[in-house]
C-alpha cells in the first residue's frame, strides 16, 4: 500500500507543474531579428517556378491559442476583406495536416459552418478580435469566469475548472476544456472523422497529429491506494516489463516516453490512403503490459497485444482535437515527472482510448477495473508533437504512402515566440529547425527537478538546407518577425516517424514570430491584448510595400 498521499503535495506546486507543463511544452526558440531584405526579382522567380497547379499540401502547426491566433490571421489575410473564399484560397491544396492548437484551427475550418461564415466575412480583419470572431469570443469567455482576482500562477487554472465544472485536486480534464472552452463559441458535437467536411474542403484529407504516451502512464487509481495502475507499451517484438517504483521498460529497453500517431479523416468516396494510426509501418503489434499495484507489483499482471493497423475515423473530432493538443498530458507518465502522485493528477489531461477491435475508440479510463482496461486495451494520448512540428513529419508520410512523394509543395504555417539564428542562413522558427535535425530537447524546469520527455527522432529532412538557404522574404517591427523561407528538402529515413529518405520537393516556411504572445492565456486580457497584436501584425506585415508578403503567400499556395 503506498503511503504517500497526493494530497501531502501543496496545491500550490501541483499548480506550479501544471502552468510550467503547459506552457513550457510547446514554448521553445530563442531570439534575433529578421533581416528585411526582399528582391522583386526573387518573387519573380517564385511565380514563374511555381507554376498554375502545382501540388501543394498545408501543414498548421500548434502553439495553443497563439497558433490559433497566427493561423486565422494567415488565412484571413489571404482572403482579402470578403474578395476570395476558402475554397479560392485553398483551391490547389490536396491535404491538409495539423497538431496541437493547430488542430482546433484545421476542425473549425474544416467542420464548422459558423467558424467558415465568420472567417470568410468581410470584415473579418477587423471583427476577429471581437465579437466576430475566435480570438473575441475566446476573451469574452475568460472574462465571464469569475477568476479576476485569482492569485498569480492559477488564472488559467481557475478559468479551466470553472468551464470544465471540476475542481483542480482532481486533475483538469484536458478533454472538457476543449469541448466546453476551446469549442464553446463552435461547438461540434458528436461529429465525428468520417462526417462530411465544409463544402469548399469536401474532398481534402485532413491528419491530426497526436502522440501516445508509452512509459509508465497512469491509468486508473483510487485515493485509498488500493487500486494505483499503470501501463507500458512496447512495440513488437518487445514486451513490457513492470518493475514498480524501480521503473518500467521493455524487453529490448526503454522505450522513448511517446510515440507518434495520426488522426486521419478522408473524405467519402476520396481514394486517399489513411495514415496509419501508430507511425511505426511494418510492425504487426503493440504490446500493453498493466499492473494493479505501482508500489509492489514486479511484472505485469495483465499483458495484451493491439494488433495494427487501426482505423481512427469514428472518433468524435471534437476529442481528436483534445488528443491532439493536450500539452499537460505528458504529465500522466510516471516516468516523466518522476512521482505517482503528479502522474494521478494530470492523467485526465492525457485522453483515454481503447484499441480494441481494430479501432480507436474514445473511453472514460476513470473507475474502469484492471480487467477491463485490459480487456478494452486503454492508453493515453497526449500533445501532437515535442516541439510543434509533427502537422509536417504527418503529412510527408502521408504524402509518400500515397505516391505524391516527389516534387511536392508543402506551405507550413508556424507561430512561435522566438526566432532560431542560422548564421548564414535564414532565421526559423525551432518547430521547422527540427525538421532538418536542428537540436531541439523538451524539458520542464521546476525548482528542484529537471523533467525531460523523451521524444522519438523529429528529423525527416536532410540538414544541408537549413544551414544554406536564404529567406525570401522578412517584414519586422522590433523584436516581432515575418519569415518566408523557401527551402528545396530531400527527406531523411526516420522509421519511427515512418519517413522514406530521398523524395524531393519545396517546404515553403511561413513563420511569425511574437514573442508577448503565450501559447495560453495566462494572464487573461493581457495576453488577448498580445494576440490582438499579433493578429494585426501578421496582417499588416503580408500587406506592406503594395502586399509583397501577401503575393508570396499566393504564390506558394499556387493562385
Amino acid at each position: 500500500m503506498k503511503t504517500q498521499s497526493i494530497f501531502q503535495y501543496t496545491a500550490q506546486a501541483v499548480r506550479f507543474l501544471f502552468t510550467t507543463l503547459l506552457i513550457t511544452i510547446l514554448f521553445l526558440g530563442c531570439k534575433d531579428k529578421a533581416s528585411e531584405k526582399e528582391t522583386p526579382s526573387e518573387k519573380e522567380t517564385l511565380l514563374t517556378t511555381m507554376g498554375s497547379t502545382p501540388s501543394v499540401h498545408v501543414a498548421f502547426a500548434g502553439g495553443g491559442w497563439r497558433a490559433h491566433t497566427g493561423h486565422s490571421a494567415w488565412t484571413i489575410s489571404l482572403l482579402e476583406n470578403g474578395t476570395y473564399s476558402l475554397g479560392d484560397v485553398y483551391d490547389h491544396v490536396g491535404t491538409f495536416s495539423s497538431n496541437s492548437g493547430g488542430s482546433w484551427f484545421s476542425t473549425m475550418l474544416m467542420y464548422s459552418s459558423s467558424f467558415v461564415s465568420d472567417i470568410q466575412a468581410a470584415d473579418a480583419v477587423t471583427q476577429w478580435n471581437s465579437t466576430g470572431g475566435w480570438i473575441g469570443k475566446q476573451r469574452a469567455l475568460f472574462d465571464a469566469a469569475p477568476c479576476g482576482l485569482a492569485p498569480d500562477g492559477i488564472y488559467l487554472e481557475c478559468v479551466f475548472d470553472h468551464y470544465t465544472n471540476k475542481s483542480y485536486t482532481g486533475g483538469t480534464y484536458w478533454k472538457l476544456m476543449v469541448e466546453n472552452l476551446v469549442f464553446k463559441s463552435y461547438p461540434l458535437g458528436t461529429t465525428t472523422l468520417s462526417d462530411p467536411h465544409q463544402s469548399w474542403a469536401k474532398d481534402k484529407p485532413l491528419l491530426l497529429a497526436s502522440t501516445l504516451l508509452t512509459n509508465a502512464v497512469v491509468l486508473n487509481s483510487t485515493k485509498d491506494d488500493e487500486n494505483n495502475q499503470y501501463y507500458q507499451a512496447c512495440v513488437d517484438p518487445s514486451t513490457p516489463v513492470l518493475n514498480g517504483d524501480s521503473g518500467s521498460d521493455c524487453s529490448q529497453g526503454r522505450p522513448v516516453d511517446v510515440s507518434a500517431a495520426t488522426f486521419s479523416s478522408i473524405p467519402s468516396g476520396n481514394s486517399y490512403q489513411a495514415s496509419p494510426f501508430l507511425a511505426e509501418l511494418g510492425t504487426s503489434k503493440l504490446n500493453l503490459g498493466y499492473t494493479a499495484d505501482f508500489e509492489f507489483e514486479t511484472a505485469p499482471k495483465i499483458t495484451k497485444s493491439v494488433a495494427l493497423p487501426l482505423q481512427s475515423d469514428g472518433v468524435p473530432v471534437m476529442t481528436a482535437a483534445a488528443a491532439s493538443s493536450a500539452a499537460a498530458g505528458f504529465g500522466a507518465s510516471e516516468h516523466i515527472t518522476g512521482s505517482f502522485d503528479f502522474s494521478w493528477v494530470f492523467e485526465d489531461n492525457a485522453i483515454s482510448f481503447g484499441l480494441n477491435g481494430g479501432s480507436v475508440d474514445h473511453v472514460v479510463a476513470k473507475g474502469l477495473s484492471l480487467t477491463d482496461l485490459a480487456d478494452k486495451k486503454v492508453v493515453r494520448l497526449a500533445d501532437g508533437g515535442a516541439a510543434d512540428n509533427s502537422a509536417v513529419a504527418q503529412l510527408v508520410r502521408s504524402l509518400q504512402l500515397n505516391g505524391q512523394a516527389d516534387g511536392f509543395n508543402i506551405v507550413a504555417f508556424d507561430n512561435v515566440s522566438d526566432i532560431t539564428t542560422i548564421q548564414g542562413a535564414a532565421n526559423v522558427g525551432i518547430d521547422i529547425a527540427s525538421l532538418f535535425g536542428y537540436k531541439d530537447q523538451l524539458c520542464v524546469n521546476l525548482k528542484l527537478t529537471k523533467y525531460c520527455i523523451t521524444t522519438p527522432n523529429l528529423q525527416i529532412f536532410e540538414a544541408a538546407p537549413l544551414t544554406s538557404t536564404q529567406h525570401t522574404w522578412a517584414y519586422g517591427t522590433g523584436s516581432n518577425q515575418l519569415v518566408y523561407t523557401q527551402y528545396q528538402i530531400t527527406t531523411k529515413a526516420n522509421p519511427t516517424l515512418g519517413i522514406v529518405g530521398g523524395t524531393k520537393g519545396t517546404l515553403h516556411s511561413f513563420t511569425c514570430a511574437y514573442p508577448t504572445a503565450e501559447t495560453a492565456p495566462i494572464d487573461g486580457d493581457t495576453n488577448f491584448d498580445a494576440y490582438a497584436n499579433m493578429f494585426k501584425f501578421i496582417n499588416d506585415g503580408l500587406n506592406d510595400k503594395s502586399g509583397v508578403g501577401l503575393q508570396y503567400l499566393r504564390a506558394a499556395l499556387g493562385l
